[in-house]
């Protein structure tokens, strides 16, 4: 297989992961603003954590693409 065909199979699979991870999380989080107690600690690191996620498939993205794997 072509390595181009490769990088985009890798880049698609990872970036729909990566999409499906951050919108469960973020239903999540919409669905708890409707509680009464909405605003605190938990949604607050649940994004954060959203956050730092998305952060780190980057870095690892970035770090394979100079893998040269």
């Amino acid at each position: 297989m072509d390595s181009n065909y490769r990088a985009l199979i890798l880049v698609l699979v990872v970036g729909t992961l990566v999409m499906g991870i951050g919108a469960t999380t973020l239903f999540i989080v919409f669905r708890r603003f409707g509680e009464a107690k909405a605003g605190g600690t938990s949604h607050k690191s649940l994004m954060a954590a959203l956050i730092v996620f998305i952060f780190l498939c980057c870095l690892g993205l970035l770090m394979l693409s100079y893998s040269g794997a």
